[in-house]
């Protein structure tokens, strides 16, 4: 989420990063921000080749007839309850789900009624130029769908019309009660910091945030699959574990509530990875295995 302080690149190395210390990579709402390289460990070729069906499955899912085209998204059910929005663009995303993603998971607004004007002064206070840079610092996006029920009930006011647009593709699944998971990503960046990427870059990069989004989605809306992953990250290394959670608490950028969540779709998506600091993946290479084989269990056909 928002980062106070160091804004560096945790992503797979598809992306090495170009990025001053306080710019994010554009890649994910919550695939945050460490230094990326590209590591020469012979146990990355299992990980890759779990994921190879998962990644085909997920591309042929992408090409899905949508429920919605409009001229900035196409709004699919991915899998079964879960509703994802495929932006063409960053800033076109990114002030749609500002204020659902932020009441979901901000350490500053979780569970809070706040208006645009709020969180972009908050936001502002995090960056050490006092810029609004939000919209260009995330491109992913994931929330269960109580999240909206205070946009339904009027808690909310001063609706945008991008908001509007997302409550109404659900109300009357709100209506019956119905639960279900929403997730967003975008196919192009708007960081002006980066090199424009390519068709085949830009494909890659929308299959790793996309795996992400999923992962969070399924850890929600799957009990089996959430009791199945929290055994696993019980067995991750103390010290290891502490890096990641102190990098996300410090940063301001997750509420307490969602960083175990955080850390497992970031093992499943986001694993070829080294910390700044010298801690590898290497060493939870076992865990990021089992994860996969989960992830592979619940979503493949």
């Amino acid at each position: 989420m928002v980062f106070v302080g160091m804004r560096q690149i945790l992503l797979s190395t598809l992306f090495l990063c170009s990025l001053s210390p306080m710019t994010m990579a554009a890649l994910t709402k919550d695939v945050f921000c460490l230094e990326v390289f590209q590591v020469a460990d012979p146990s990355s070729q299992e990980i890759q080749s779990l994921l190879v069906d998962v990644d085909r499955y997920i591309g042929e899912r992408l090409q899905a007839p949508p429920i919605v085209t409009t001229a900035e998204y196409s709004l699919m059910e991915l899998i079964p309850g879960v509703y994802f929005y495929r932006f063409d663009k960053q800033s076109e995303s990114a002030p749609t789900f500002m204020r659902i993603q932020e009441h979901f998971e901000s350490p500053e607004f979780r569970g809070k009624v706040f208006s645009q004007a709020e969180y972009e002064a908050w936001y502002k206070t995090t960056n050490e130029d006092g810029v609004f840079s939000y919209y260009t610092d995330w491109s992913g996006f994931n929330f269960p769908s109580y999240v909206l029920d205070a946009f339904y009930d009027g808690r909310f006011t001063e609706i945008t019309a991008r908001e509007r647009r997302v409550l109404d593709a659900f109300r009357r699944k709100h209506q019956r009660g119905e639960k279900f998971y929403v997730i967003g990503t975008s196919r192009h960046r708007t960081n002006t910091d980066q090199k424009p990427m390519t068709a085949q870059q830009a494909r890659e990069r929308e299959l790793v945030v996309t795996r992400h989004e999923i992962a969070h989605a399924m850890y929600y809306r799957i009990p089996e699959y959430r009791q199945a992953v929290d055994e696993v990250l019980l067995t991750i290394p103390p010290k290891f574990k502490a890096k990641l959670y102190d990098f996300l608490s410090n940063s301001g950028g997750y509420h307490d509530s969602v960083l175990q969540d955080e850390l497992h779709a970031n093992l499943v998506a986001n694993w070829n990875m080294l910390y700044k600091k010298g801690v590898d993946y290497a060493e939870v290479t076992p865990q990021i295995v089992r994860l996969i084989k989960i992830y592979r269990r619940h979503l493949l056909p």
